[in-house]
């Protein structure tokens, strides 16, 4: 059985814990846009400023650019198109037939790190195709499906210095009429460098959860022996 002054010597450091735990977090770097919720078959959207995401380019403004895209040779492409030293993670692939690479944008889960060690693409790169040309018939690649909901790995470069961070996205739909895409929000990391995690930012950590829950456990403890 443990003595009343180990106890109480427990107690104290679980309520430490979860005070320096609030501290940290109060001197987090990652600047996150707050749930967002914004629909449209092009969306622009800026990771450090504060310009609301639209629908239409607002140069010098504008990061990165999600857009629905449909050609004679296509139809219902859907990708991401970088401005401004911005970039997207990725994966190459090849096509069917021709076998020419094209990079397609990577689903990321929650918690997925996103740093210096991925490959990153600052040209168009692909959620997901679907041929319906001569040579390919019906063929879907890519990470995405309509109804899909996951990251963007995303990279800024700003002068000599290199950012990143995450962008919260659902493709909805590859058909017209219908509202392709839905951002719900992004972040960044604010120290150079510094590798982020798909979603952090927005929702606490569960080990800050944990900690806190301790430290009120412990103050519980603490007014119960005293009465």
């Amino acid at each position: 059985m443990l003595s009343k002054f180990l106890s109480q010597r427990l107690v104290l450091y679980g309520v430490g814990a979860g005070a320096a735990s609030l501290a940290s977090s109060a001197e987090a770097t990652i600047h996150y846009s707050g749930p967002v919720e914004f629909s449209g078959n092009s969306i622009y959207f800026d990771l450090q400023n504060t310009v609301p995401p639209s629908t239409s380019l607002m140069v010098g403004s504008d990061d990165f650019h999600l857009q629905s895209k449909t050609t004679s040779m296509s139809g219902g492409k859907a990708g991401i198109s970088t401005y401004g030293g911005a970039a997207v993670m990725y994966q190459t692939r090849f096509t069917p037939m021709t076998m020419s690479p094209k990079a397609y944008s990577l689903k990321l889960n929650a918690g997925t790190t996103i740093g210096a060690s991925g490959s990153f693409t600052q040209f168009y790169s692909y959620l997901q195709d679907t041929y319906t040309g001569p040579f390919h018939s019906g063929f879907n690649q890519g990470d995405w499906s309509p109804g899909d909901r996951g990251f963007l790995g995303l990279r800024l470069t700003v002068g000599a210095d290199t950012f990143f961070g995450w962008a919260d996205v659902s493709l909805n739909t590859l058909t017209s009429p219908g509202t392709v895409f839905t951002l719900h929000g992004y972040a960044y990391e604010d120290v150079a460098g510094m590798s982020i995690a798909a979603g952090a930012g927005a929702i606490p950590e569960p080990s800050t959860i944990a900690l806190l829950v301790a430290g009120a456990a412990g103050i519980l403890a603490l007014k119960r022996r005293k009465k």
